[in-house]
């Protein structure tokens, strides 16, 4: 597989809506983004197909004038790089395992962006729930 390929992420993603997917999750480097194209394709044709980006928000990356990105899942590596710099300039850097998350602003979701209208309030209301669920403890993240 070649995570480099859009075109080769756009069959995979084409392949997927051909088997009753209608949203589509491309973990897979810039191969990815191919799903963009195929979801819109779909959409010009009448049928149902979205996209939940990866790493960046993708809405604001590419616009979405095809109104196909549900959301994005955000990496954000900037706060742990941030941290760790504070942490050697005040002297108090230690080597070893960083983990940061959603408390930090490390990682989460996008807005909905264009597609906002479609998602029902209750849902984003669940997200936030979760989300604080995580954050404090009370939702589980490891097995």
């Amino acid at each position: 597989f070649d995570f480099t390929d859009p075109a080769t992420g756009g069959a995979l993603a084409r392949l997927l809506y051909d088997m009753g997917a209608d949203t589509v999750f491309p973990v897979a480097g810039r191969a990815g983004f191919g799903a963009i194209e195929e979801a819109a394709l779909l959409v010009a044709e009448g049928d149902e197909a979205r996209v939940i980006g990866v790493d960046t928000d993708w809405s604001e990356q590419f616009g979405d004038p095809d109104r196909v990105i549900l959301t994005s899942v955000l990496k954000d590596l900037a706060p742990p790089v941030f941290n760790q710099a504070e942490a050697l300039v005040a002297g108090t850097w230690a080597g070893g395992l960083v983990e940061e998350g959603l408390e930090e602003g490390s990682v989460g979701i996008a807005k909905f962006h264009k597609l906002n209208r479609d998602v029902p309030g209750f849902l984003k209301h669940d997200l936030k729930d979760l989300r604080a669920g995580i954050i404090d403890g009370s939702i589980p993240t490891t097995p």
